[in-house]
Parts: C-alpha cells; structure tokens; sequence
C-alpha cells in the first residue's frame, strides 16, 4: 500500500514539475518573443537612421559639387561667352567637366537655361520636370528621376547665376 501512495507521490510530483516547467517555458518563450520584438524594433529604427544619415551625406555631397562647378570661374566665363564664342566655350566647359573629380555613382551635366546640355562627367541621365518649373532657374532643387522602370536617381539642380 504504501509503495502505491509512493508512486502518487512521485507521479503526482512528476506532473506539478512537469506543468511548472510548461508554465516557467510559455513565460519565458513569452518574454523572449517580446525581447525579440524590441530588439527588432530598435534594430529597425537603427537602420532606418543609418540610411537616413547615409542620404544627407550623399545629398550634401552632391549639392557641394554643384555648389562647387556652380562657383567655377572657368564655368561662369564659359557660360557667359556661350553666345558670342561657342566653340571657344565649349571647349573649356569640356576642358574643366573633364577634370572634376567626380565620386562613384555621381553625374554632373551643366545646361543653359534653354535648357541645353553643354558639358557632363559621368554617365548619361534624362531630364526630369525641374526645367519646366517657375523656380527652376531661381533656386537650389532637388528631386528624383527614373529612366524607365530600370533605375531611379536622385537630381540635384543648383542655378548659376551671375
């Protein structure tokens, strides 16, 4: 009799066990999926903040190289005697366009303000609607264009102005 209250006992202390340990590993599953959670949320906003440093430092650097072509005393002189001297112009935008030091993935195209594309560096780009705006000519823009569904950019326009 007594071996069969001790197999109760036993049995009976297996099971509290049994569902002591389901309820420590439900909560602690429950804790770790909401560690999880905030883990993943604070990695999310990290990335999203990286990214967003990452595009003001690009931004920035593009607006400093229009900046930069815009404030050229060769660039202005050319602009200025793209009327009378054409050829002679051209052939110092292309002269100074030719020596920019341009980064990776970056373009730099300088039109008149027809708009006519007289000098670049780098790779080819359609124009976006910015010409086509009452500012354009006015002051610094930005804004995105695509070639298709293929690839999307991000434009910068500064105007030179005299």
């Amino acid at each position: 009799m007594q071996s069969w209250r001790a197999n109760v006992v036993v049995l009976g202390s297996i099971a509290l066990l049994a569902a002591g340990t389901m309820l420590i590993r439900s909560a602690a599953l429950s804790r770790l999926d909401r560690d999880i959670e905030t883990q993943q949320r604070v990695r999310v906003a990290e990335a999203f903040g990286a990214i967003d440093d990452d595009f003001q430092a690009i931004q920035r650097a593009m607006v400093n190289l229009a900046q930069e072509v815009g404030d050229s005393r060769v660039v202005r002189g050319a602009l200025e005697r793209i009327q009378s001297s054409p050829e002679s112009a051209q052939g110092e935008l292309v002269s100074a366009f030719s020596d920019l030091r341009v980064p990776d993935l970056m373009s730099v195209e300088l039109y008149t303000p027809t708009p006519r594309l007289v000098a670049w560096n780098g790779f080819s780009w359609p124009l976006d609607i910015a010409p086509e705006g009452e500012s354009f000519l006015q002051t610094f823009q930005a804004s995105t264009v695509s070639d298709g569904d293929t690839r999307t950019a991000l434009v910068v326009w500064w105007p030179i102005r005299d």
